[in-house]
């Protein structure tokens, strides 16, 4: 799939808030030779790109001065609102190599899950890559079939990745495995001390304490 979007410059001392209030997401572009530039783009597009795009996918960035490739590097959202107030895109060479984390899609279902063995545990969720810009593929499959038993993991290395492509993260790095769920033990019953009786030693009905007479006083 290709993403294109419009971008406009604008200037670097402008207002953001101002820029927000009228539908617009301030942004800047960097890398392969094109220096810090400040623009802006449609809120509405810019977020529907994100959502769709992520970090690991070319995007078209239509400038006045021609296209550029490139890819979301960084995006500001809001933690309260959960709007996106800023987004920095990094200019790339696509004749170039690339080293970036490559988002994994899960796919399939872990027979030894399916049979009540364990619980299915996805313990990364994506790998690091060396790649020419051209062959960047937006996400890897991870297919789940393959964990059958509970001695059975998926590790990096058995990933497939492009023919163009160089495993950064360590091979055995284990991506996805079944693991057995523990059930706690029972403790030791609780015990209501306030509902036992306590008997106090030497002391019959009608007669004082060995306490109670010591601290009598003799007449």
């Amino acid at each position: 799939m290709t993403f294109t979007i419009a971008t406009e410059t604008r200037d670097i001392n402008s207002n953001l808030d101002q820029i927000r209030s009228v539908g617009k997401v301030p942004a800047v572009m960097y890398g392969a030779g094109t220096p810090s530039t400040p623009i802006m783009l449609s809120h509405k597009d810019t977020v529907k790109l994100y959502k769709q795009a992520g970090g690991s996918t070319i995007i078209t960035l239509q400038t006045d001065k021609g296209q550029k490739s490139a890819l979301i590097h960084d995006a500001d959202i809001d933690p309260v609102s959960h709007q996106l107030r800023h987004i920095d895109f990094l200019i790339i060479d696509e004749n170039k190599t690339l080293t970036l984390s490559i988002p994994l899609h899960f796919i399939g279902e872990a027979p030894a899950e399916k049979q009540g063995l364990g619980v299915l545990v996805k313990s990364v969720h994506e790998i690091e890559i060396e790649i020419p810009a051209k062959d960047l593929p937006p996400s890897l499959d991870v297919d789940l079939t393959s964990i059958i038993t509970l001695e059975d993991n998926i590790y990096a290395k058995d990933i497939k990745i492009p023919v163009s492509a160089k495993l950064i993260t360590h091979g055995d790095v284990i991506v996805a495995t079944v693991s057995v769920v523990k059930e706690e033990a029972e403790g030791p019953a609780t015990i209501d001390f306030d509902s036992i009786a306590v008997e106090e030693k030497g002391k019959k009905d009608g007669e004082e304490t060995e306490e109670t007479v010591e601290t009598k006083t003799e007449k």
